[in-house]
């Protein structure tokens, strides 16, 4: 169970982002960690990592750490921790809900922020208490629960543009994020207030979105649609980067540079993400072998530690 102080810190958390989802806080927003929170105890290691590097750069970024339990797959594969929490054994999700907690409060404790994927809902509730951002897919985006629910949560909220890469329909799910709706939940029928500091993520769809160009149109596209606070997250990895994790280096120094040369740019976009674990690269789940447990993604590639820790100093000196 999360102490009095750790809630007090998730809130302090939340209000952060807010602030510079709003451009109240003019720190640079970095959502970075592993594409999937699994094993436990590389994660927990990649975790400590961050806090001291967080502790360094807090001045200039506002960090908060992937802890993704929850895995969309477009045909098959292992859904994550929370409902296969090994990947090797049939799905238990009291056992994966008991393992997700457990590993976002002793996160929590090192004082980093968590996002996670709100993929599937009334799980994602339970999760709820220990996030201070949520992220809905490109796969949810466009589904009408999914939008209710980042429009019911108290939580800062990015909308990921559809895999179609369609910035018209990435617009309107932040709009309808940010607009009062309902949500059934564990607990019944919920009026949502709306979510002001849902946001969009560029994502790439049929091809990279993370240019100048894609930018200043999904900026056009926030403001037609009513957004309040059109604020964007670039996503360095998935198609921007064609899922080549070496390639979030130079995506995001491209972003920073943009920003830099571009005032409209900077206003609207407040971070990035990246997937980053300890080790480069992936690996295949072998159930009949040997896996790698140090560090090593069973999903997406990742950045490996130290290229991670460059690029976060790289960015924060370059601001």
């Amino acid at each position: 169970m999360l102490s009095a102080r750790d809630k007090k810190i998730i809130k302090k958390h939340r209000k952060e982002i807010t602030e510079i989802v709003s451009g109240n806080d003019k720190r640079f927003l970095v959502i970075v960690g592993p594409c999937s929170a699994w094993p436990e105890r590389a994660t927990l290691e990649y975790a400590r990592r961050l806090a001291g590097l967080q502790e360094k750069l807090n001045d200039g970024i506002k960090i908060v750490m992937r802890v993704y339990t929850q895995k969309p797959r477009t045909n098959l594969g292992w859904k994550g921790i929370l409902f296969e929490p090994d990947p090797c054994k049939i799905p238990n999700f009291n056992l994966g809900l008991k393992k997700a907690q457990s590993l976002m409060q002793e996160i929590s404790e090192m004082g980093l922020a968590i996002a996670d994927e709100a993929l599937f809902l009334n799980a994602s509730e339970k999760l709820l208490p220990y996030l201070s951002y949520v992220a809905i897919g490109a796969r949810s985006s466009e589904d009408q629960e999914h939008r209710n629910f980042a429009s019911w949560i108290d939580v800062p909220a990015g909308m990921k543009n559809p895999g179609s890469g369609d910035l018209s329909i990435a617009a309107n799910s932040v709009f309808a994020a940010q607009s009062e709706s309902f949500y059934v939940s564990c607990n019944g029928f919920k009026k949502s207030k709306g979510n002001k500091y849902a946001h969009l993520i560029l994502r790439g769809g049929k091809r990279p979105n993370y240019f100048k160009k894609d930018i200043l149109e999904a900026i056009e596209k926030l403001q037609r649609a009513g957004v309040q606070n059109p604020a964007i997250v670039i996503d360095t990895n998935h198609s921007n980067s064609g899922k080549n994790h070496l390639k979030q280096i130079s995506i995001a120094k491209y972003l920073i540079k943009a920003r830099v040369e571009n005032k409209k740019i900077k206003e609207a976009v407040k971070g990035l993400m990246i997937e980053s674990f300890l080790k480069d690269g992936n690996q295949k789940i072998n159930c009949s072998g040997k896996m790698d447990m140090e560090g090593l993604s069973i999903t997406d590639p990742n950045l490996g530690w130290e290229k991670t820790e460059r690029l976060l100093k790289w960015i924060y000196n370059n601001l």
